[in-house]
Protein backbone atom coordinates (compact mmCIF):
# COMPACT_ATOMS: atom_id res chain seq x y z
CA UNK A 1 0.00 0.00 0.00
CA UNK A 2 2.60 2.55 1.07
CA UNK A 3 4.69 1.53 -2.20
CA UNK A 4 1.72 2.53 -4.45
CA UNK A 5 0.85 5.55 -2.11
CA UNK A 6 4.43 6.67 -3.42
CA UNK A 7 4.28 6.09 -7.05
CA UNK A 8 0.91 7.64 -7.36
CA UNK A 9 2.40 10.56 -5.23
CA UNK A 10 5.78 10.64 -7.46
CA UNK A 11 2.96 10.58 -10.72
CA UNK A 12 1.13 13.72 -8.96
CA UNK A 13 3.94 15.41 -8.37
CA UNK A 14 5.26 14.91 -12.15
CA UNK A 15 2.26 16.06 -13.20
CA UNK A 16 2.40 19.07 -11.33
CA UNK A 17 5.55 19.73 -12.38
CA UNK A 18 5.09 19.04 -15.92
CA UNK A 19 1.62 21.47 -16.06
CA UNK A 20 3.50 24.57 -14.38
CA UNK A 21 6.47 24.49 -16.88
CA UNK A 22 4.02 23.78 -19.97
CA UNK A 23 2.47 26.77 -19.48
CA UNK A 24 3.12 29.43 -22.01
CA UNK A 25 2.12 33.33 -21.58
CA UNK A 26 1.83 35.87 -19.46
CA UNK A 27 0.61 34.41 -15.85
CA UNK A 28 1.60 37.33 -13.71
CA UNK A 29 -1.87 39.56 -13.43
CA UNK A 30 -0.98 42.15 -10.74
CA UNK A 31 -4.23 44.42 -10.36
CA UNK A 32 -3.63 47.94 -10.51
CA UNK A 33 -1.13 50.44 -10.61
CA UNK A 34 0.68 52.25 -7.74
CA UNK A 35 3.14 55.15 -7.22
CA UNK A 36 6.29 55.59 -5.23
CA UNK A 37 5.93 59.25 -4.50
CA UNK A 38 8.96 60.92 -3.31
CA UNK A 39 7.58 64.27 -1.76
CA UNK A 40 10.39 65.37 1.60
CA UNK A 41 13.83 65.27 2.17
CA UNK A 42 13.32 61.97 3.82
CA UNK A 43 11.63 59.78 1.05
CA UNK A 44 13.61 57.25 -1.05
CA UNK A 45 12.75 53.67 -2.63
CA UNK A 46 15.56 51.28 -3.29
CA UNK A 47 14.80 48.54 -6.07
CA UNK A 48 16.58 45.59 -4.66
CA UNK A 49 17.81 43.10 -7.27
CA UNK A 50 19.80 40.04 -8.10
CA UNK A 51 22.22 40.12 -10.99
CA UNK A 52 21.26 37.53 -13.24
CA UNK A 53 24.90 37.60 -14.76
CA UNK A 54 28.44 39.12 -14.77
CA UNK A 55 27.70 42.47 -16.62
CA UNK A 56 28.77 46.22 -16.59
CA UNK A 57 26.12 48.07 -15.98
CA UNK A 58 26.28 51.64 -18.40
CA UNK A 59 22.80 53.14 -17.44
CA UNK A 60 19.24 52.56 -15.85
CA UNK A 61 15.98 53.60 -16.84
CA UNK A 62 12.96 54.63 -14.46
CA UNK A 63 9.48 55.74 -15.39
CA UNK A 64 8.03 58.47 -13.88
CA UNK A 65 3.89 58.61 -13.24
CA UNK A 66 3.07 61.81 -12.05
CA UNK A 67 5.43 65.10 -10.86
CA UNK A 68 4.86 68.30 -10.03
CA UNK A 69 7.47 71.02 -10.62
CA UNK A 70 9.88 68.25 -9.79
CA UNK A 71 12.99 68.65 -7.50
CA UNK A 72 16.09 66.91 -8.56
CA UNK A 73 16.46 63.44 -7.75
CA UNK A 74 19.71 60.84 -7.45
CA UNK A 75 19.99 57.36 -8.20
CA UNK A 76 22.59 55.63 -7.14
CA UNK A 77 23.75 52.12 -7.58
CA UNK A 78 24.95 50.62 -4.13
CA UNK A 79 25.84 47.16 -2.88
CA UNK A 80 23.75 45.13 0.05
CA UNK A 81 24.36 45.07 3.18
CA UNK A 82 21.98 42.72 5.63
CA UNK A 83 19.34 43.08 3.24
CA UNK A 84 19.52 47.39 3.21
CA UNK A 85 21.61 49.53 0.79
CA UNK A 86 25.29 49.55 1.87
CA UNK A 87 25.08 53.99 1.75
CA UNK A 88 28.54 53.50 -0.28
CA UNK A 89 27.47 54.66 -4.28
CA UNK A 90 29.56 52.52 -6.65
CA UNK A 91 27.66 54.70 -9.55
CA UNK A 92 25.25 57.68 -9.31
CA UNK A 93 23.25 60.22 -11.62
CA UNK A 94 20.90 63.27 -11.48
CA UNK A 95 18.09 63.99 -13.12
CA UNK A 96 14.61 66.17 -12.99
CA UNK A 97 11.65 63.41 -13.84
CA UNK A 98 9.32 64.49 -16.45
CA UNK A 99 5.65 62.97 -16.01
CA UNK A 100 4.60 60.30 -17.81
CA UNK A 101 7.82 59.27 -19.07
CA UNK A 102 10.98 57.55 -19.19
CA UNK A 103 14.32 58.94 -18.05
CA UNK A 104 17.27 56.74 -19.25
CA UNK A 105 20.35 57.88 -16.95
CA UNK A 106 24.20 57.12 -17.83
CA UNK A 107 26.03 55.53 -15.25
CA UNK A 108 29.92 55.31 -15.13
CA UNK A 109 30.51 51.25 -15.53
CA UNK A 110 29.88 49.24 -12.63
CA UNK A 111 30.90 45.81 -12.91
CA UNK A 112 28.01 43.26 -11.03
CA UNK A 113 28.51 39.91 -10.53
CA UNK A 114 26.35 36.83 -11.29
CA UNK A 115 24.13 36.34 -8.13
CA UNK A 116 25.31 39.71 -6.13
CA UNK A 117 22.41 41.27 -4.27
CA UNK A 118 22.58 45.57 -5.58
CA UNK A 119 20.24 48.25 -4.62
CA UNK A 120 18.85 51.37 -7.38
CA UNK A 121 18.14 54.07 -4.40
CA UNK A 122 16.28 56.85 -5.86
CA UNK A 123 16.29 60.02 -3.14
CA UNK A 124 15.88 63.69 -3.26
CA UNK A 125 19.08 65.63 -4.43
CA UNK A 126 18.55 68.72 -2.10
CA UNK A 127 22.38 70.56 -2.67
CA UNK A 128 21.72 70.82 -6.80
CA UNK A 129 25.58 70.18 -7.23
CA UNK A 130 26.43 72.36 -4.85
CA UNK A 131 27.39 72.05 -1.01
CA UNK A 132 24.25 73.66 0.73
CA UNK A 133 20.61 72.62 0.67
CA UNK A 134 18.91 74.99 -1.88
CA UNK A 135 16.41 72.31 -3.29
CA UNK A 136 12.82 72.25 -2.71
CA UNK A 137 10.65 69.28 -2.19
CA UNK A 138 7.25 69.09 -0.11
CA UNK A 139 3.07 69.02 -1.66
CA UNK A 140 3.87 70.88 -4.84
CA UNK A 141 7.13 69.75 -5.41
CA UNK A 142 7.59 66.39 -6.24
CA UNK A 143 7.86 63.21 -8.46
CA UNK A 144 6.11 59.54 -8.08
CA UNK A 145 8.03 56.83 -9.83
CA UNK A 146 5.61 53.90 -11.09
CA UNK A 147 5.35 50.78 -9.74
CA UNK A 148 2.53 47.38 -9.77
CA UNK A 149 0.60 46.28 -6.69
CA UNK A 150 1.60 42.58 -6.11
CA UNK A 151 -0.46 39.67 -7.66
CA UNK A 152 -3.22 38.01 -5.44
CA UNK A 153 -1.41 34.41 -5.80
CA UNK A 154 1.98 35.29 -5.46
CA UNK A 155 5.03 37.13 -6.37
CA UNK A 156 8.22 35.01 -6.12
CA UNK A 157 10.74 37.44 -7.21
CA UNK A 158 14.64 38.33 -7.24
CA UNK A 159 13.57 41.58 -7.19
CA UNK A 160 11.91 43.53 -4.39
CA UNK A 161 11.51 46.93 -3.07
CA UNK A 162 12.05 48.98 0.00
CA UNK A 163 10.86 52.22 1.44
CA UNK A 164 12.17 54.76 3.49
CA UNK A 165 9.94 57.82 5.05
CA UNK A 166 12.89 58.48 7.58
CA UNK A 167 16.20 56.99 9.09
CA UNK A 168 15.03 53.32 8.78
CA UNK A 169 14.16 51.18 5.23
CA UNK A 170 10.92 48.98 5.19
CA UNK A 171 9.91 45.56 2.77
CA UNK A 172 7.03 46.68 0.10
CA UNK A 173 4.94 44.40 -1.69
CA UNK A 174 4.61 45.96 -4.67
CA UNK A 175 6.83 45.81 -7.96
CA UNK A 176 9.27 48.07 -9.28
CA UNK A 177 9.56 48.97 -12.81
CA UNK A 178 13.18 49.54 -13.99
CA UNK A 179 15.49 48.54 -16.70
CA UNK A 180 19.21 48.12 -16.61
CA UNK A 181 20.92 48.21 -19.87
CA UNK A 182 24.56 46.58 -19.66
CA UNK A 183 27.76 47.81 -21.52
CA UNK A 184 27.19 44.85 -24.39
CA UNK A 185 23.69 45.95 -24.49
CA UNK A 186 21.65 43.16 -22.77
CA UNK A 187 18.68 44.36 -21.05
CA UNK A 188 17.64 43.35 -17.41
CA UNK A 189 14.39 44.30 -15.57
CA UNK A 190 10.54 44.87 -15.18
CA UNK A 191 8.91 47.62 -17.98
CA UNK A 192 5.34 46.73 -17.83
CA UNK A 193 3.66 50.42 -16.46
CA UNK A 194 -0.06 49.42 -16.18
CA UNK A 195 -2.67 47.21 -16.15
CA UNK A 196 -5.41 47.76 -18.94
CA UNK A 197 -8.68 46.25 -20.04
CA UNK A 198 -9.44 44.81 -23.48
CA UNK A 199 -13.27 45.36 -24.69
CA UNK A 200 -14.87 42.50 -26.07
CA UNK A 201 -18.28 43.42 -27.98
CA UNK A 202 -19.66 43.96 -31.70
CA UNK A 203 -19.11 40.53 -32.98
CA UNK A 204 -17.04 40.19 -36.09
CA UNK A 205 -16.68 43.61 -36.88
CA UNK A 206 -16.63 45.22 -33.59
CA UNK A 207 -14.10 45.35 -30.83
CA UNK A 208 -11.88 41.76 -31.24
CA UNK A 209 -8.57 41.67 -29.13
CA UNK A 210 -6.13 38.70 -29.32
CA UNK A 211 -2.66 37.49 -27.61
CA UNK A 212 -0.17 36.54 -30.28
CA UNK A 213 1.85 33.58 -28.73
CA UNK A 214 5.00 32.55 -30.52
CA UNK A 215 5.72 29.03 -29.59
CA UNK A 216 9.31 28.07 -28.84
CA UNK A 217 9.09 24.62 -30.57
CA UNK A 218 6.31 22.44 -31.76
CA UNK A 219 3.81 22.25 -29.12
CA UNK A 220 0.87 19.89 -28.33
CA UNK A 221 -1.78 22.06 -26.41
CA UNK A 222 -4.51 20.99 -24.31
CA UNK A 223 -6.06 23.67 -22.99
CA UNK A 224 -6.24 27.65 -22.75
CA UNK A 225 -6.55 30.27 -19.84
CA UNK A 226 -7.40 33.74 -19.78
CA UNK A 227 -8.00 36.11 -17.46
CA UNK A 228 -11.56 37.72 -18.08
CA UNK A 229 -15.23 39.28 -16.60
CA UNK A 230 -18.00 40.34 -17.75
CA UNK A 231 -19.19 44.29 -17.75
CA UNK A 232 -22.79 44.91 -17.35
CA UNK A 233 -25.23 41.93 -18.50
CA UNK A 234 -24.15 40.47 -21.89
CA UNK A 235 -26.31 38.38 -23.19
CA UNK A 236 -24.23 36.29 -25.82
CA UNK A 237 -21.27 33.86 -24.94
CA UNK A 238 -17.55 34.87 -24.71
CA UNK A 239 -16.16 32.86 -27.75
CA UNK A 240 -12.40 31.93 -28.84
CA UNK A 241 -11.33 32.19 -32.28
CA UNK A 242 -7.55 30.82 -33.06
CA UNK A 243 -5.89 31.63 -36.47
CA UNK A 244 -2.82 30.94 -37.96
CA UNK A 245 -0.50 33.27 -39.17
CA UNK A 246 1.34 33.76 -42.46
CA UNK A 247 4.60 35.90 -41.54
CA UNK A 248 5.31 36.21 -45.23
CA UNK A 249 2.04 37.68 -46.39
CA UNK A 250 0.82 39.17 -42.61
CA UNK A 251 -2.07 36.98 -43.54
CA UNK A 252 -4.37 35.09 -40.48
CA UNK A 253 -6.20 31.78 -41.25
CA UNK A 254 -9.07 31.07 -39.04
CA UNK A 255 -8.42 27.45 -37.32
CA UNK A 256 -11.12 27.21 -34.61
CA UNK A 257 -14.08 28.62 -33.41
CA UNK A 258 -15.88 28.03 -30.07
CA UNK A 259 -17.38 29.12 -26.84
CA UNK A 260 -15.12 30.56 -24.25
CA UNK A 261 -17.38 31.00 -21.34
CA UNK A 262 -21.11 30.70 -21.16
CA UNK A 263 -23.22 34.13 -20.22
CA UNK A 264 -23.06 33.71 -16.62
CA UNK A 265 -19.54 34.96 -16.57
CA UNK A 266 -18.94 36.96 -13.03
CA UNK A 267 -18.21 40.77 -13.32
CA UNK A 268 -15.25 40.29 -11.29
CA UNK A 269 -12.12 39.68 -12.73
CA UNK A 270 -11.04 35.87 -12.91
CA UNK A 271 -9.07 33.09 -14.51
CA UNK A 272 -11.12 30.62 -16.71
CA UNK A 273 -9.63 27.67 -18.12
CA UNK A 274 -11.23 25.73 -21.44
CA UNK A 275 -10.28 22.33 -22.09
CA UNK A 276 -9.80 22.62 -25.61
CA UNK A 277 -12.71 20.01 -27.67
CA UNK A 278 -11.79 17.53 -29.99
CA UNK A 279 -12.89 19.87 -33.08
CA UNK A 280 -9.55 22.78 -32.11
CA UNK A 281 -6.47 22.15 -33.37
CA UNK A 282 -3.93 20.44 -30.83
CA UNK A 283 -0.16 20.76 -32.57
CA UNK A 284 1.02 23.96 -32.97
CA UNK A 285 4.43 24.82 -34.60
CA UNK A 286 7.26 27.02 -33.62
CA UNK A 287 5.26 30.06 -34.92
CA UNK A 288 2.55 32.90 -34.27
CA UNK A 289 -1.20 32.17 -33.44
CA UNK A 290 -3.87 34.84 -32.89
CA UNK A 291 -6.01 33.95 -30.00
CA UNK A 292 -8.75 35.85 -30.14
CA UNK A 293 -11.74 36.71 -28.34
CA UNK A 294 -15.42 37.56 -29.99
CA UNK A 295 -19.22 38.57 -28.68
CA UNK A 296 -22.17 39.66 -30.59
CA UNK A 297 -23.43 42.49 -28.57
CA UNK A 298 -22.66 45.29 -26.39
CA UNK A 299 -21.10 48.70 -27.17
CA UNK A 300 -18.34 50.82 -26.66
CA UNK A 301 -18.63 53.41 -23.26
CA UNK A 302 -16.27 56.01 -23.11
CA UNK A 303 -13.09 54.32 -22.63
CA UNK A 304 -14.66 51.23 -22.01
CA UNK A 305 -17.35 49.26 -22.93
CA UNK A 306 -21.19 48.21 -21.80
CA UNK A 307 -22.72 44.55 -21.57
CA UNK A 308 -19.18 43.08 -22.77
CA UNK A 309 -16.68 41.21 -21.62
CA UNK A 310 -12.90 42.23 -21.03
CA UNK A 311 -9.95 40.62 -21.06
CA UNK A 312 -6.95 41.58 -18.62
CA UNK A 313 -3.50 42.73 -19.38
CA UNK A 314 -0.61 44.46 -19.07
CA UNK A 315 1.53 47.08 -21.13
CA UNK A 316 4.25 49.12 -21.08
CA UNK A 317 5.17 52.97 -22.28
CA UNK A 318 7.40 53.60 -25.32
CA UNK A 319 10.02 56.14 -24.94
CA UNK A 320 12.85 53.69 -23.07
CA UNK A 321 15.57 51.41 -25.30
CA UNK A 322 14.17 48.27 -24.86
CA UNK A 323 11.04 48.44 -23.24
CA UNK A 324 9.22 46.24 -25.04
CA UNK A 325 12.04 43.48 -25.07
CA UNK A 326 11.41 43.21 -21.11
CA UNK A 327 7.71 41.26 -21.81
CA UNK A 328 7.13 37.97 -20.56
CA UNK A 329 8.38 36.09 -24.16
CA UNK A 330 11.61 38.94 -24.28
CA UNK A 331 10.65 40.32 -27.53
CA UNK A 332 7.72 42.24 -28.81
CA UNK A 333 8.06 40.70 -32.31
CA UNK A 334 7.66 37.54 -31.08
CA UNK A 335 4.44 37.52 -28.31
CA UNK A 336 2.40 40.54 -28.23
CA UNK A 337 -1.35 41.74 -28.27
CA UNK A 338 -3.14 43.04 -30.73
CA UNK A 339 -6.65 44.00 -32.24
CA UNK A 340 -8.45 43.34 -35.57
CA UNK A 341 -10.05 46.95 -36.81
CA UNK A 342 -13.34 46.96 -38.91
CA UNK A 343 -11.26 46.28 -42.07
CA UNK A 344 -10.26 42.80 -40.88
CA UNK A 345 -6.47 43.44 -40.53
CA UNK A 346 -4.94 43.07 -37.53
CA UNK A 347 -3.21 45.70 -35.19
CA UNK A 348 -0.60 44.63 -33.29
CA UNK A 349 0.49 46.37 -29.87
CA UNK A 350 3.92 45.68 -29.75
CA UNK A 351 3.75 47.37 -25.84
CA UNK A 352 1.06 45.02 -23.76
CA UNK A 353 0.56 41.45 -23.64
CA UNK A 354 -3.06 39.55 -22.70
CA UNK A 355 -3.43 37.18 -19.71
CA UNK A 356 -3.68 34.30 -22.35
CA UNK A 357 -1.82 31.12 -21.45
CA UNK A 358 -1.82 27.50 -23.32
CA UNK A 359 -1.09 24.55 -21.41
CA UNK A 360 0.61 21.76 -22.89
CA UNK A 361 3.62 19.86 -23.81
CA UNK A 362 6.64 20.73 -22.17
CA UNK A 363 8.92 22.82 -24.23
CA UNK A 364 12.68 23.78 -23.27
CA UNK A 365 12.77 27.37 -22.96
CA UNK A 366 14.72 29.41 -26.04
CA UNK A 367 17.79 30.83 -25.10
CA UNK A 368 17.38 34.98 -25.13
CA UNK A 369 20.53 36.94 -26.03
CA UNK A 370 19.44 40.16 -25.86
CA UNK A 371 17.17 40.59 -22.47
CA UNK A 372 16.66 39.13 -19.28
CA UNK A 373 12.78 39.69 -17.99
CA UNK A 374 12.75 39.84 -14.10
CA UNK A 375 8.89 39.47 -13.76
CA UNK A 376 7.78 37.69 -10.31
CA UNK A 377 6.77 33.93 -10.88
CA UNK A 378 3.10 33.11 -10.87
CA UNK A 379 0.92 30.68 -11.86
CA UNK A 380 -3.01 31.65 -11.82
CA UNK A 381 -5.39 29.51 -10.61
CA UNK A 382 -6.66 26.09 -12.75
CA UNK A 383 -10.85 27.07 -13.07
CA UNK A 384 -12.46 24.63 -15.68
CA UNK A 385 -15.11 25.76 -17.42
CA UNK A 386 -17.11 22.93 -17.98
CA UNK A 387 -19.86 22.51 -20.65
CA UNK A 388 -18.44 25.74 -22.67
CA UNK A 389 -18.00 24.04 -26.01
CA UNK A 390 -19.74 22.54 -28.38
Amino acid sequence: MARTFSILLLIFASLFSSKLHADFGLTWDPPSTAQLRLDSAEAAFSIRFVSPRDQELRAVSLYCADAQKSPLFNVQVEDDRDGHPSGKPLASASWVPRQASWSTLALAGVTLKKGATYHLVVSHNDQRGGVHSVGRIGAGYYASFAALSPAAGGNESSVTLLLRRGKGWVSSALIPVFILQAGDGILAGQSYVEPFAAGVFGGETGSVPAQVLHFNCGSTVSSLRAKVRAVGHPKAPLRLHIYSHNYMTHQTHLLYQGDFTTVDLSTAWSWKTLLLPETAPKSFAPECYYFAFVAEGGRAEGAGCEDCYEVFGLRTRPGASGAMDLTFDAGAHRSRASVRGVDGVWEDDFDADLNVVTVGSYCEPREISNATPLLPSYSPPLDLMRGAFP
